[in-house]
This record gives C-alpha cells, sequence and structure tokens, in this order.
C-alpha cells in the first residue's frame, strides 16, 4: 500500500529521529489517498498475476470515528427519547452506496419493534442526521442500517442504547 496525503507529514531522517513537516500557507483541506499496487507475486517469464479490487469512496469531515463495511462515522449516532413516544437520532456518516439509512430499534428482550426510513443518501454527500421519529412499542436500542438502491442491507453504521432525556444527546 502506498499512502499519499496534502497535509503535515510525519517522517524519519537519516538517524531515525523522527519530525513532522511544516504545512504550506494556503494549503487545500487535508486529504488523504490509499493506494494498493499488486499483490506480492512471483512472475516466471509469460506468467501473469491478477488483483480484483473495489473502491468506496465517499465524504467525511475533520472527524473520524470509526469505519464499517457500510460507511465511516463521522459523528457517532446518539439517540434519546424525548416523550410522548418520540425519539432523536443525531449523527453524521460517509456511505459507501447509494440508498437509504434504515433504523431498526429493538425492545429490552432484543426483540425487533420497528424499523423506519430515516434519510436517502449518497456517497457524494455527507449524512447528517438530526431527526425525530416515533417508533412503535418502547425501543431501548437502535442499530442504523445502509440499504443500497436495490434493497440489499449492507450492514449496520452503527448500534446504540437509547439514553433517557434530551439532555443526554450533548
Amino acid at each position: 500500500m502506498i499512502f499519499w496525503t496534502n497535509g503535515p507529514q510525519f517522517r524519519f531522517n537519516s538517524d531515525g529521529v523522527a519530525s513532522v513537516t511544516e504545512e504550506e500557507d494556503g494549503v487545500s483541506p487535508f486529504y488523504m489517498e490509499v493506494e494498493i499496487n499488486s499483490p506480492m507475486c512471483r512472475l516466471r517469464p509469460g506468467a501473469a498475476c491478477e488483483l480484483e479490487t473495489d473502491w468506496f469512496p465517499t465524504r467525511t469531515d475533520s472527524q473520524f470515528h470509526g469505519v464499517t463495511d457500510a460507511g465511516i462515522i463521522t459523528k457517532p449516532l446518539r439517540v434519546a427519547t424525548l416523550g410522548n413516544g418520540k425519539v432523536k437520532l443525531a449523527g453524521s456518516f460517509g456511505v459507501f452506496f447509494q440508498g437509504k439509512l434504515v433504523a431498526h430499534f429493538y425492545n429490552e428482550h432484543g426483540s425487533s419493534v420497528a424499523r423506519l426510513p430515516v434519510a436517502v443518501v449518497s456517497p457524494t454527500t455527507l449524512v447528517v442526521l438530526d431527526l425525530e421519529t416515533a417508533p412503535q412499542g418502547k425501543p431501548t436500542r437502535v442499530s442504523l442500517h445502509l440499504e443500497d438502491q436495490n434493497g440489499l442491507d449492507r450492514g449496520a453504521l452503527q448500534e446504540v442504547p437509547i439514553s433517557t432525556g434530551e439532555n443526554s444527546l450533548k
């Protein structure tokens, strides 16, 4: 793998002493790219070696809190009850597939009580959740999943317990 960046860099000199390079004036926002060049193959005359790979670019901001099969967590999911059966969901994510985010709500016994679409999403736009919804039942936990355009569940972005009260969102 090769890593490319446009920001300050961590380097070692010939004596093994570490330093951080200075940032240039007018530098664009920090950017990092990772390349996979090829697998290590021993090639004999006439032989071939193949590398099949998939790339999943997405939008993000300056924060990074984790990555899943579905996308990147930029602001962790926070969920709290607001009263009158309403629940507030807040967080931000970069998704790897176009589709929709679906909140799966579970009760204290782990049984599904509701499944609600909460946002239409695309890898080209950072997903910022700040919404209220009213799931059926008495959910105690929510799992936020990404479903692609074909309805295939690409996995959970995050799963968290539901806190009591709006103050828990701060």
